[in-house]
């Protein structure tokens, strides 16, 4: 195996996690095709460090697929609550098999085996995919991002000292930073060893919100209290509420989440694939804190 990747096509590179993910690799050297729905988000994936932009639905397997052409790796993260998130991922990695792709990065979900959840279970079908293909994989299961809470909970902190969330403030959840998932994924397409395996990612610990709530009233010198609000009121659901589908997957997450939390934390597996220790919800919360324009 030769251990780098000279270009590797980023699915969704405008989100949070594929600009991440590409400001990770441009840091080790690696080419970056940047796989973007919107035109207009060029600039800022450029931004990021992507040397090259195609523009293209995920769903039109053909965009994809010339996209695919010429990359040596291929990063995959699926969209949220997609009724065809499973028939997608398992053909964009045979586009990437008939690409003549290389390496192949799933970023999948922590506990995938949790059947009571449709969108875990979407994420295991495109795992047992991947397994069936010579591709050199490695597949990321994240736990819940800590920047999702962060972003979505900003303007709550601001105006009403609230650290709001849509699940129950006192159940346990796992996070990650999604920055170090990213540099987990420039290390999976730059080194060899990692090739072949799947690994659970988490910062340590299990936090709840409430206990959240403390650490980052410690952070900005004021008291914040942890709060539940109605899905309605949850800016991630958004247009997923909309769909049918993608309104039952959420609301299962939701009552799942608030009968059992999201428990592991256990950070050894990411510490050992990052040669240090995980970014830690306290570091995460000060560095994002810090980058907010005043209110």
């Amino acid at each position: 195996m030769s251990n780098v990747s000279n270009t590797v096509l980023v699915l969704g590179a405008s989100g949070h996690t594929g600009r991440a993910v590409t400001r990770a690799l441009a840091r080790r050297g690696v080419g970056v095709r940047g796989f973007i729905r919107n035109a207009d988000a060029a600039e800022a994936v450029r931004d990021c460090g992507a040397s090259e932009i195609s523009v293209g639905d995920l769903r039109d397997l053909r965009a994809v697929e010339d996209a695919a052409q010429g990359a040596d790796g291929v990063f995959f993260i699926g969209p949220r609550f997609m009724p065809e998130e499973a028939a997608l991922g398992q053909s964009v990695i045979d586009i990437a098999v008939r690409a003549g792709v290389r390496r192949f990065v799933l970023s999948g979900v922590y506990h995938p085996t949790i059947a009571a959840l449709v969108n875990h279970q979407t994420k295991a079908r495109i795992e047992d995919h991947l397994y069936t293909t010579d591709l050199e994989f490695t597949v990321l299961q994240p736990a819940r991002f800590m920047h999702g809470l962060l972003l979505s909970s900003w303007p709550q902190i601001v105006e009403r000292g609230v650290l709001a969330d849509a699940f129950a403030p006192d159940v346990a959840m796992a996070y990650v930073d999604y920055a170090d998932v990213a540099e987990a994924a420039s290390i999976a397409f730059t080194e060899d060893r990692l090739v072949g395996g799947t690994f659970e990612l988490s910062a340590p610990g299990q936090p709840t919100l409430i206990e959240l709530a403390a650490v980052f009233g410690e952070v900005l010198g004021r008291p914040l209290r942890a709060e539940q609000v109605p899905l309605a009121d949850y800016a991630p659901a958004g247009s997923v509420l909309a769909n049918p589908y993608s309104a039952d997957g959420f609301r299962r997450l939701r009552d799942y989440y608030d009968r059992y939390g999201f428990h592991g934390g256990n950070s050894l597996v990411l510490g050992a694939i990052l040669g240090r220790p995980p970014t830690e919800f306290a570091d995460c919360f000060r560095e994002f804190s810090h980058a907010q324009v005043p209110a």
